[in-house]
């Protein structure tokens, strides 16, 4: 069914007509703290209201709007999210976090090649390892396979573990599409030992160990994946937001 033009979110709409947006002589940066620290404990949709409370506060207010992306993306509002991206791209047009955020509205919306195209707006100087790590998802998800491997082996050991982890996985599935089973092996064995939690990895392991001719090395892989699977989340990697951005 096609939305009204008028549309407003259910959650904002109880939000007005119950006047929860009235600031109360609060400002838009206490505002958008409270947000984050409910971001924080994972309360999106609470978090969401208190970043929107702030831009009722103050409509400019670039941190509210750069959170409210990040939120949107996370609940799978890609298309809000875009637009809240590129509300903040105005003001701050290169700025890292928006561009990665406008990529991940891109990505979730299918647009890889879009989305490529916003992260490489972003100056070398603020190429960060979550940077590379979109970039290497993005590419292998187009089978550029080389070009991710590429961007993935620029990302610093020295970053957190779940970091390299996920970079180490996205490498070994890249190695396993070109055929390249020992070194898709090497990286995924890698991925398991800092992040071992990650049942996809497992997964990973267990098609590579497939190809290579290993059916028991294999069903003892997809064992594990599926006993991790009733245990861990399926969510994204979760990076606590911070307070005070631009302040």
């Amino acid at each position: 069914m096609k939305k009204s033009p008028f549309f407003v979110p259910t959650l904002f709409l109880i939000c007005l007509l119950t006047n929860c947006l009235k600031s109360n002589g609060q400002t838009a940066s206490e505002f958008n703290h409270r947000g984050v620290d409910l971001y924080n404990k994972r309360n999106l949709e609470e978090a969401l209201i208190e970043f929107q409370k702030a831009l009722y506060v103050d409509p400019t207010y670039i941190d509210a709007i750069g959170n409210v992306a990040s939120v949107l993306n996370e609940l799978g509002r890609p298309n809000e999210a875009l637009k809240a991206a590129e509300k903040a791209l105005v003001i701050q047009p290169y700025n890292a976090d928006y561009l990665s955020q406008k990529a991940q509205a891109l990505a979730s919306l299918n647009n890889y090649n879009a989305a490529l195209e916003a992260l490489e707006q972003i100056s070398e100087s603020e190429i960060s390892s979550d940077v590379l790590l979109l970039e290497g998802l993005y590419l292998s998800q187009l089978s550029k396979y080389r070009e991710a491997i590429s961007k993935l082996s620029q990302i610093d050991y020295r970053e957190p573990d779940v970091i390299v982890g996920q970079a180490e996985m996205l490498k070994a599935l890249s190695y396993a599409m070109l055929g390249e089973l020992k070194p898709a092996m090497k990286s995924i064995e890698v991925s398991i030992a800092l992040y071992p939690l990650n049942p996809k990895a497992y997964y990973i392991k267990a098609g590579i160990h497939e190809r290579m001719g290993d059916m028991e090395a294999a069903l003892t892989a997809a064992a594990k994946a599926a006993e991790l699977n009733t245990k861990v989340s399926r969510g994204k990697i979760f990076i606590p937001l911070d307070k005070t951005k631009n302040e």
